[in-house]
């Protein structure tokens, strides 16, 4: 799954960027590597993003519309999401709890829509 229900938008963004360069050659795989171990990779595609540009472009519109409302709930993932977030500590310790107390609010709903839109 390239955006993995729009969580992982960061890298295909930047990998895209370079294609509209016109200079892939030098790009072949991106990666994330965060500070405590953990790395998510994966081979640049040219067809695969412009395939999916049209698609890349309307996930980033939509995130976008999503901050500008302020609509961004937390999504722990159990946790596991939280082990590399900036924000762990805004968010705090009760958070897996304070989410699933709110999973049916309708903002919520719309962030799950969106996941299962863009695998």
């Amino acid at each position: 799954a390239l955006f993995v229900g729009g969580r992982c938008l960061q890298l295909p963004l930047y990998a895209w960027l370079v294609l509209q360069d016109g200079d892939i050659a030098r790009v072949k795989r991106v990666r994330y590597a965060f500070l405590r171990g953990a790395r998510r990779s994966f081979a640049v595609e040219r067809r695969t993003l412009e395939a999916r540009q049209q698609e890349m472009i309307t996930l980033v519109d939509k995130v976008l519309d999503f901050a500008r409302r302020g609509e961004l709930p937390p999504v722990p993932g159990g946790g596991e999401n939280c082990r590399h977030c900036d924000y762990r500590i805004v968010c705090g310790p009760g958070i897996v709890r304070i989410a699933q107390r709110v999973a049916d609010d309708p903002i919520c709903q719309r962030h799950r829509a969106l996941a299962e839109e863009h695998p």
